[in-house]
């Protein structure tokens, strides 16, 4: 059946109008558009997300972490105090309702908190995210959660956001380290779904025009 209509379909074409075949071709066109714009304009926001959430990590790890971290450089060791301050940060902090975990990394990819406690004082790879954050850039990305310090991450989700940001010496500016912060992707979804929405809306607007133009002729 289908061999035998794409063997007829250019008789058929041929007999319908100059104007419906540009309709419908404009139609074809239109709908690629819109399919490329589509992929487009999600990686746009992805992106936009990516760079505000490294934005809002950074300035918090400045203004509110910085103290805790100067003091447990200081102190070389994490003190029951700086666990309980650090444990508050995560639990009681605005960012912290929206953040999943965070761990605070040494130079030399050794854990220096986490709340997972098993995982405080093993050292794993330096990752080229964690390595860029240790030479004082932040970094965020979408995480397949594939790294093995994310044993306990994998185990309630598939993936999540990962935000890298360097700890700095007071004074100096110099990285002393990183943290590494983890946020649930819903909010991505939530707004890569509600630009799609008004997207595909535009986009259907103007694929259904050139019909009404041919048909309203």
């Amino acid at each position: 059946m289908l061999p035998q209509l794409v063997h007829h379909l250019p008789r058929r074409l041929s007999r319908v109008s100059l104007t419906t075949q540009f309709a419908l071709v404009s139609l074809l066109i239109l709908l690629a558009g819109m399919l490329v714009i589509g992929w487009w304009v999600a990686k746009q926001i992805e992106t936009g997300v990516m760079n505000r959430t490294a934005s809002v990590t950074a300035s918090f790890v400045t203004s509110a972490m910085m103290p805790v971290l100067n003091d447990l450089n200081t102190h070389g060791e994490v003190d029951p105090e700086h666990v309980a301050a650090l444990d508050r940060m995560l639990f009681e902090t605005d960012l912290g309702q929206r953040v999943v975990s965070f761990k605070v990394w040494s130079r030399d990819g050794r854990i220096l908190y986490s709340p997972q406690r098993d995982l405080v004082g093993r050292q794993f790879d330096v990752s080229p995210d964690l390595e860029k954050a240790l030479n004082g850039e932040t970094v965020s990305h979408i995480s397949n959660l594939q790294a093995p310090e994310n044993v306990y991450e994998r185990e309630r989700f598939s993936r999540l956001v990962e935000t890298y940001t360097p700890w700095r010496l007071s004074g100096t500016g110099e990285p002393l380290g990183a943290v590494e912060f983890y946020e649930d992707t819903e909010a991505l979804r939530v707004e890569i779904r509600a630009v799609r929405t008004v997207q595909h809306a535009v986009i259907a607007g103007l694929l259904t025009y050139p019909l009404f133009r041919a048909t309203s002729r």
